[in-house]
């Protein structure tokens, strides 16, 4: 019972101990710690289960998951022995050489009481650690538990949110939410539920075509959900919640460790979290002149004026809660640059080399395991990467260029080891016209960049570029490292549709946001002095008026954009639709390949029963860069030929396409009817019949 949970836990506990024991204090904090391991145990799990399939045929199912679970149980318990083992060797070897050294001097003495009260402090429970710093953290906990009471609530409008009439989403998840389904149900009951490998998945949108898409974030779900006690809607908010968690307070840490302000650090989390542009002026203007101002409908950060679409995502609404690869693997993200700017800003000279190149060794890995979680991810930390070791090379210590050079190349052994087999299914699929070619986002839109970049992303441009000033070497680096990430992602399209950069200009806004937030608290004037003059009071009231006034403007659009999603609730499977869904399930093979009368994105025989579709929704083949004008154009034909069956010459061409392409079965909606004699003519059954649905099965289909 509950066998989803045993996964979650086991896979867990095992990456929170190694790191817990590794790197807590040197360099971690708890809370890191804890968020760290979310995403590694998320990883760990899925990459063992799918292999478990790859190597054993053991599929999705309960027994499936009890190996994962006793797998990672094993492994924690004898990760539990082994760090036993080490403290209480450690504890001897101190009581040994306190022995031998009964008659040193009173220094030395008190030099091992310190010790030994250092061993105590880390000896306290973890409860108590987790306390402390959550009261030491009191105003990032409140803004913690308010944000994750917001994103909780999103994840529950936008999963499969029950209904008397079916299931339904909010705004951005009616067009992603269906993409996600295929790959979950194709790995639970569909074309991908007898899986040989990573290059052997099959595309379901698209028959016959190898699927190529970073799979982790939605095996993950599949896997627990094919270990019961468990739906489809509850394993995507779960694992979800986990996610934001993790990503809400890695990113606090990242910005209060690069700046050192408790309270930069949560401002940066509502710069970040409500980013937008000058929408909302446009929104004010409607209001105060009594125009209709759509909420429901118009996004005041990526639509400002009439008819023109600037390039910016407000994160909550379009990346965090629909883009589930980009919720998956911005965590691993900050994680790495957490580590990366705590390697980089210590001192080679005095610092442990071990100690430097177990945290290489974690960044690395963290780093190899991003390709199938997140590509865009993977592509970002390698830019930056290259750019920082370049960047914080000791140029004037020739002294420590072994060390630094050593340190790195860890580093990159480490992630190509495990990264680069992953690569390989993605090689073909990027060579493709349209992938990495200049295309500037502000091409075609009849203005300067620095026009359209500002009221896309409106002040908070221009605090992250004025906060420059406010910095110190060390940290420019580390900014302009992300920068130019930024602009590259602002010349550079890497995939066909230009917003699927969005998920890398994301990236540099985690350390932009808190560029932004250090500028506002730079700029926030010290308390206020008893006698101090009425006139500094004056100033200092109209500095601190201002400050609130630019922060405001700074989130406006991005609350708007959030507050807008719970008002447009949309349809996206009817019962009928399940009905269907589960017949197919139930009565037709796994590898089936269905033609369909429509491209309805969401259609049951992929989302609900994970089947093959010859061609489904276009928008996801163009995206995925798949050559599909051919067989749009076969298609086409084909619906033309479908419409005249009772042509015995198009009814035999028709009869052919349907053998070349491998096709079981012929789904129908709406009007569609097939009269008796075509039936009969083309050796069809009309198997199901739903509402407006016809399912139409192949008696004696001639595949080569």
């Amino acid at each position: 019972m509950f066998e989803w949970v045993f996964i979650l836990i086991s896979s867990t506990l095992f990456p929170f101990i190694f790191i817990y024991n590794f790197f807590y204090k040197t360099p971690f904090y708890l809370l890191e710690c804890i968020a760290i391991s979310f995403p590694i145990g998320i990883a760990l799990s899925s990459f063992f289960s799918f292999y478990i399939g790859v190597f054993f045929q053991i599929y999705l199912s309960k027994s499936h998951s009890w190996i994962v679970s006793l797998f990672f149980f094993t492994l924690t318990l004898i990760e539990l022995n082994f760090f036993r083992n080490q403290k209480r060797n450690q504890n001897q070897n101190q009581k040994r050489n306190q022995n031998q050294n009964e008659n040193q001097n009173q220094n030395q003495n008190q030099n091992q009481n310190e010790n030994q009260n250092k061993n105590q402090n880390q000896n306290e429970t973890i409860i108590k650690q987790l306390i402390n710093e959550i009261y030491t953290n009191g105003t990032f906990s409140i803004a913690l538990f308010a944000l994750m009471i917001l994103f909780i609530y999103l994840f529950h409008i936008h999963f499969l949110r029950y209904t008397p009439d079916g299931r339904y989403t909010a705004m951005n998840g009616f067009a992603d939410l269906p993409f996600h389904e295929n790959i979950i149900n194709s790995f639970i009951h569909g074309a991908n539920s007898k899986w040989k490998g990573m290059n052997n998945l099959k595309t379901l949108f698209y028959s016959n075509e190898k699927f190529v898409y970073p799979i982790i974030c939605n095996y993950h779900t599949a896997l627990l959900v094919g270990a019961g006690q468990g739906g489809l809607r509850e394993m995507l908010i779960i694992p979800s919640i986990m996610m934001i968690f993790s990503f809400i307070i890695l990113l606090y840490f990242l910005n209060l460790r690069i700046f050192k302000s408790k309270n930069g650090a949560v401002i940066s989390l509502f710069m970040f979290f409500f980013s937008g542009g000058l929408g909302f002026i446009t929104f004010l203007k409607k209001l105060l002149t009594g125009n209709d101002v759509n909420l429901d409908n118009l996004n005041y950060v990526q639509w400002i004026d009439k008819g023109k679409e600037y390039f910016w995502w407000n994160p909550v609404d379009a990346m965090l809660i629909n883009q589930r690869t980009s919720l998956f693997g911005y965590p691993i993200v900050i994680s790495i640059f957490i580590l990366l700017w705590i390697i980089l800003t210590v001192d080679l000279k005095t610092t442990d080399f071990i100690k430097y190149a177990k945290a290489f060794s974690l960044a690395g890995f963290l780093t190899g395991i991003l390709p199938l979680i997140h590509l865009h991810c993977f592509f970002a930390v390698a830019f930056v990467s290259i750019l920082l070791c370049i960047f914080f090379f000791p140029i004037t210590k020739p002294n420590q260029w072994i060390k630094y050079i050593t340190s790195w190349s860890v580093f990159g052994i480490v992630s190509n080891i495990i990264a680069f087999p992953q690569l390989l299914m993605f090689f073909k699929r990027a060579t493709k016209e349209g992938f990495a070619k200049i295309s500037p986002v502000w091409i075609g839109e009849n203005t300067n960049p620095f026009s359209y970049l500002f009221k896309a992303l409106g002040i908070l441009l221009i605090l992250s570029i004025i906060g420059i000033i406010f910095l110190n070497s060390k940290q420019i680096k580390f900014y302009i490292s992300t920068l130019l990430l930024a602009i590259f992602g602002w010349i550079v399209l890497l995939q066909p549709w230009k917003f699927d950069n969005m998920k890398i200009l994301q990236i540099w806004f985690f350390v932009a946001s808190g560029v932004a937030a250090n500028t506002l608290v730079r700029c926030w004037p010290p308390s206020y002095i008893k006698n101090e003059k009425p006139l500094i009071k004056f100033m200092k009231t109209i500095s601190i008026f201002f400050i609130i006034i630019i922060f405001i403007s700074s989130i406006f659009s991005g609350y708007i954009s959030v507050l807008r999603l719970p008002m447009k609730i949309a349809g996206l499977h009817s019962n009928e639709d399940y009905i269907v869904g589960n017949w197919i399930i139930n009565n037709t093979d796994a590898d089936s390949i269905f033609f369909t009368d429509n491209d309805y994105h969401a259609s049951p025989v992929s989302t609900i029963a994970g089947r093959q579709i010859y061609f489904g929704f276009v928008g996801w083949s163009m995206n995925h860069g798949i050559d599909y004008v051919k067989r749009e154009r076969k298609k086409n034909e084909m619906m033309r030929l479908l419409d005249d069956l009772e042509n015995q010459e198009k009814a035999d061409k028709f009869n052919q396409i349907l053998d070349e392409e491998k096709i079981s079965y012929i789904y129908l909606t709406g009007y569609r009817k097939l009269s008796d004699s075509v039936m009969e003519n083309l050796d069809l059954k009309e198997v199901l019949s739903v509402s407006h649905i016809t399912v139409i099965q192949r008696l004696y289909p001639h595949f080569d």
